[in-house]
């Protein structure tokens, strides 16, 4: 393990003299051409607010793959917004979702977008209920080639009914 990490943090000092991490959050890691970023900060030794782990580019190639990460805490725990991009070669995935005191809940989306296959983009959006499993109506969708759209429905995790329509023909299944 080769790589080279600087960093620097915020902390007071209590009364036995131990330090307790509160305000900013940095460290860098690189090696040759890559470069990682971790950001955030603490408040009272427990992380607070967004962290933001982001891979720095410095050049372009045809095989550049980075990452980028946004996720909310509170009291040291996941709670509120996340956003997570991942670049691989031509494969972009992003997902956006938002956690509650550590738990998936609430809106979820993905999009993942494949160049090699002449653009086709591919949708995922619904709603995760308080139990963390999928609730309500899904939909997925397929943009670019022969494009697809497919409603899910879901209650308290389980898959009821699937309606798939093929946008080349208009053909609906249930």
């Amino acid at each position: 393990f080769d790589q080279i990490g600087t960093g620097s943090y915020e902390y007071y000092e209590n009364e036995d003299e131990t330090r307790v991490k509160h305000g900013k959050f940095l460290v860098r890691f690189e090696k040759s051409r890559f470069k990682r970023e971790i950001t955030g900060s603490y408040k009272d030794g427990k992380k607070e607010g967004e962290w933001i782990i982001r891979d720095i580019i410095t050049e372009k190639t045809n095989y550049a793959k980075h990452c980028e990460m946004s996720i909310t805490y509170k009291d040291d725990v996941f709670h509120g917004p996340c956003k997570f991009v991942k670049n691989v070669v031509n494969n972009k995935f992003t997902i956006t979702c938002t956690f509650d005191n550590g738990r998936l809940a609430g809106d979820f989306s993905m999009e993942h977008m494949d160049k090699w296959e002449e653009g086709i983009t591919k949708y995922v959006n619904g709603t995760i209920g308080t139990s963390g499993l999928p609730e309500g109506i899904w939909t997925i969708k397929q943009k670019g080639g022969i494009e697809i759209t497919q409603k899910r429905l879901y209650l308290y995790g389980g898959l009821i009914a699937v309606e798939e329509q093929d946008l080349s023909t208009g053909d609906k299944y249930i």
